[in-house]
This record gives structure tokens, sequence and C-alpha cells, in this order.
């Protein structure tokens, strides 16, 4: 039979619970990833307002290109404006150049907008073709 004394009894015993700096630790590594989460949602609603912008430009461009299309076979120019009140941050230019080939004009459309302080710009670039004249 041993006896043993309380004192040694108390020294096995595990302690139950965290410390005060496990505690603070895990709270400063938490803090530091939310910081982390809340910049990457900040961003993805950047890119997502981005994308908003980009999509209307592209419409829009599209749209410029199928009235230069309606218009015929223009001859070398230079046009600015803007897209009304519908989208009054969106201005757009045309440039219609000539091309070796005396039945062809590159057209281009450049879209602009604000974004922030820059300027943001989209181009589209297309050829039109003279339309054959057809004799009966």
């Amino acid at each position: 039979m041993t006896i043993t004394s309380k004192r040694k009894r108390r020294a096995r015993t595990i302690p139950k619970g965290f410390t005060l700096l496990e505690v603070m630790i895990a709270i400063g590594i938490l803090a530091i990833a939310m910081v982390m989460v809340l910049g990457l949602r900040n961003r993805a609603i950047d890119l997502n307002g981005y994308a908003r912008d980009l999509t209307t430009a592209s419409i829009l461009a599209e749209a410029k290109i199928s009235e230069w299309e309606l218009k015929g076979f223009p001859d070398s120019q230079e046009t600015i404006g803007d897209f009304g009140d519908l989208n009054p941050d969106f201005k757009w230019r045309v440039i219609v150049a000539p091309t070796p080939f005396d039945d062809l004009r590159e057209l281009t459309v450049t879209v602009t907008w604000k974004r922030g302080i820059r300027d943001e710009t989209l181009d589209v670039t297309t050829y039109l073709f003279q339309p054959l004249l057809t004799g009966g």
C-alpha cells in the first residue's frame, strides 16, 4: 500500500479551459481573418461594378456599329458624341479609316466612361464593305 500526498494528486490533474494567452492569440488570428474577408468583399463589389460598366460599354459600342452600318459606306472621318440621357456617363468616338482596298473601310468605335478618377475605354473595330450594285 502506497500513500500519496495531496500535493502530488493536485499536480497530476489536468487543468480545464484556456489560458488568457491562448484566447488572445485566437482573437488576434480571428481579427486578421475578418479584415481579409472584408477586403475581399469590397474588391468583389468593385469588380462587379466594373463588369457592369464594361457590359454596358460593349452593348453601346455594338449599337453604334449597327448605326454606322445602316448609314451605308461612309467616307473617312472622325465623329464624337454621347449616348444622351439614357447613358450620360458614356461617350463615344467613331473613326472611319481607309484601307488599302477601295471597297473596304475600317470602323473603330471607342466608348469611354469615368470610373472614379480614371477614364476607362473600350475599343471595338470592324470593317465595312461597299455594297455591290446589282444591275438588271
